[in-house]
């Protein structure tokens, strides 16, 4: 079985604070390494949808700040456990660092892992046209000019009985024996006066959308799990109606592929696991904070 990503020297750790003490910027966060040694560390993923917090057990990249670089931190946070009664087992991995989603791709396009996308051979990334700058250019078998978007996808849903209740989620429900964990996209605070949570990402739609319309070309949309806890995928129609009107349009009405992948760690490394289905609006979900017993 071959692997999408291989993190090596990784160490573990457990999170005090996020901001840092020391420095309050958002991307730092103060861990204990055991024994007392306290450093700070890079979040990539900012809270990672509320699971970098005190306390969270997390594996930790060494970084050599050698003073070429502008770093404050001496590790980066690669994984966080994660440990909840939505999880069938109780508690599972969840890469914590976004920035792997393209690369994580990429090596399942490299090595054939997804029968779907076996004939797509990659020729660029960070490709600009039109409007965006999409993350991968490439071609398939018959020669057709393919486009590739990847989004990272953190986020899950809880049931209403075991939902956190110290901060805003998706949610379900459902009667609790017909429960299937999700996971859920778009993430993340709509600036003042902006109606999408995600500007950026509703423009890489339109632009996916535009494509699909031109002669020998493919349109992908790609939304990568670095978990693999979840049985099929969702849009956050309830705090982004319009990304998620848009992405079931796009799906229903156009010629862009989208594919939701899910991959499993094993160890400190990761493994293509399998391709999860795109659920439709459901009149049992909801989004917002558990609501105080009287």
């Amino acid at each position: 079985m071959k692997n999408v990503l291989n993190l090596i020297n990784l160490v573990d750790a457990k999170i005090l604070c996020r901001p840092s003490k020391k420095n309050k910027s958002p991307y730092l966060a103060d861990i204990d390494l055991g024994n007392n040694k306290i450093e700070m560390a890079h979040t990539p993923a900012l809270g990672l949808s509320g699971l970098i917090c005190s306390n969270a057990k997390v594996r930790v990249k060494p970084i050599d700040c050698d003073g070429k670089t502008k770093r404050c931190s001496k590790y980066t946070i690669e994984k966080v456990l994660v440990e909840e009664k939505e999880i069938k087992t109780g508690k599972t991995w969840v890469g914590a660092n976004p920035v792997r989603a393209n690369n994580i791709f990429r090596q399942t396009i490299d090595k054939k892992l997804f029968d779907k996308l076996k004939d797509i051979t990659i020729l660029n990334q960070e490709y600009t046209i039109l409007d965006s700058r999409l993350d991968f250019r490439g071609k398939d078998e018959n020669n057709n000019e393919v486009f590739m978007e990847i989004k990272n996808v953190p986020l899950t849903d809880y049931h209403v009985d075991t939902m956190p209740n110290n901060r805003k989620v998706f949610y379900s429900t459902v009667e609790k024996k017909n429960y299937k964990r999700i996971g859920v996209f778009p993430d993340g605070q709509k600036k003042p006066g902006n109606e999408l949570v995600s500007p950026r990402a509703y423009k890489h739609l339109l632009t996916l959308e535009k494509l699909s319309k031109r002669k020998n070309t493919r349109s992908i949309l790609i939304y990568v799990l670095q978990r693999s806890d979840c049985t099929a995928f969702i849009p956050n129609y309830i705090k982004d109606p319009k990304y998620s009107n848009k992405l079931y349009e796009i799906r229903d009405n156009s010629n862009v592929e989208i594919y939701v992948l899910s991959y499993k760690w094993r160890g400190d490394k990761l493994y293509f696991f399998k391709e999860l289905e795109i659920l439709d609006k459901k009149d049992y979900y909801n989004y917002g904070k558990k609501k105080k017993i009287k």
